[in-house]
């Protein structure tokens, strides 16, 4: 029949979504042999989509490939083709597509498009230099770059370059004010510059954004614990976070260290034994402040051991905590010298 290629390109799409991938390849296979010259690139493109849509990269990029060789012109689809790269962790495959698109793209959204994920694969490298020089290019080639904004802004901010970055996510945010997680980057930079109203500012838009995300209401009240501040109004936000994330285990340490700040050393203990309880692999990159909160807890209550024990791990944690060997040492040395510690004198963890 005339339209023979579209039929075997939805016939393969069924057998791949039944789990029958010989024959949807086979029907694939049909489906371009049949296709005329004006549909072949069409059709290469739709099956590409299929393979990617069943996280089937290398088939999926294969017939893209295909696509691109009797479209060489279509910049849109070589960038698509880099990122299909970059999404499966090829970063040196998905160079030379972006680069051709930056250096040969006459539409400026493409071509800022393509030198932003070119920053971005310089940042993932280390090569900071160039991955800001080419995220300031890519705004300078097209201004209303969301995506170059945020990324100069997270390069920024891995830098303690604090004041620059929060300039670069107001610019991002201005572009586009619905990325929570974007709004919450600007409170964090905030809180590092001692700025609590742009911090509170930061937390409450996101929250009028998204009512249901946690990390606001959690970054919020423990941003007040570390500080000392509003305690009373840090204890009811990070219980909001907890009603929307239970049993997350960096909100209940959030909470536990609330109530280690407040004096209430027990309920801290409670609260932050649970959250050691509750980590999992996937927590493991934030463990060494629950520790270390764990651990201070229970110094001030005088169980010294336990907090050795905690400290202990939290050295040996990721990231790992430039206090706690500190307080092992200054445990130590006070045992030493009066046979115990003093309670009323505990070091207490510092901000994170």
């Amino acid at each position: 029949p005339e339209n023979a290629d579209e039929i075997q390109v939805l016939l393969g799409n069924a057998y791949l979504n039944s789990g029958s991938k010989e024959l949807a390849a086979q029907a694939f296979e049909d489906a371009i042999a049949s296709a005329s010259d004006r549909y072949r690139a069409l059709r290469c493109l739709e099956i590409g989509e299929f393979y990617r849509n069943q996280g089937m990269d290398h088939e999926g990029i294969q017939y893209w490939e295909m696509a691109l060789n009797d479209k060489p012109d279509n910049e849109v689809l070589r960038y698509e083709i880099g990122r299909a790269y970059l999404q499966s962790g090829s970063f040196e495959l998905a160079v030379p597509y972006f680069e051709r698109v930056a250096e040969n793209s006459k539409i400026s959204e493409n071509k800022s498009r393509a030198m932003t994920l070119l920053a971005y694969i310089k940042a993932v490298e280390g090569a900071t230099q160039t991955a800001e020089e080419g995220y300031r290019e890519a705004i300078e080639t097209w201004p209303s770059n969301h995506f170059a904004h945020s990324g100069l802004a997270h390069l920024l901010a891995d830098q303690d370059r604090f004041q620059e970055a929060k300039e670069s996510y107001e610019n991002a945010i201005a572009l586009y004010d619905e990325d929570v997680s974007l709004i919450i980057q600007l409170g964090i930079v905030c809180d590092k510059l001692d700025d609590i109203k742009g911090a509170e500012d930061a937390a409450e838009k996101a929250m009028s954004v998204d009512p249901d995300y946690a990390e606001a209401y959690n970054f919020l009240g423990y941003m007040y614990a570390e500080r000392g501040i509003k305690l009373d109004k840090a204890v009811e936000l990070i219980e909001k976070a907890l009603e929307i994330q239970p049993d997350d285990p960096n909100i209940t340490d959030s909470l536990g260290w609330t109530y280690y700040q407040k004096g209430e050393t027990e309920k801290a203990i409670q609260l932050l034994e649970k959250a050691v309880s509750l980590l999992t692999e996937e927590d493991l990159a934030g463990a060494s402040v629950i520790y270390e909160h764990l651990g201070d807890a229970y110094e001030k209550a005088g169980r010294f051991d336990d907090a050795i024990e905690m400290w202990k791990k939290s050295v040996e944690g990721v990231p790992r905590s430039a206090t706690a060997a500190d307080k092992i040492e200054d445990l130590a040395r006070r045992r030493s010298t009066t046979g115990k510690a003093n309670p009323e004198e505990s070091v207490g963890a510092g901000p994170q």
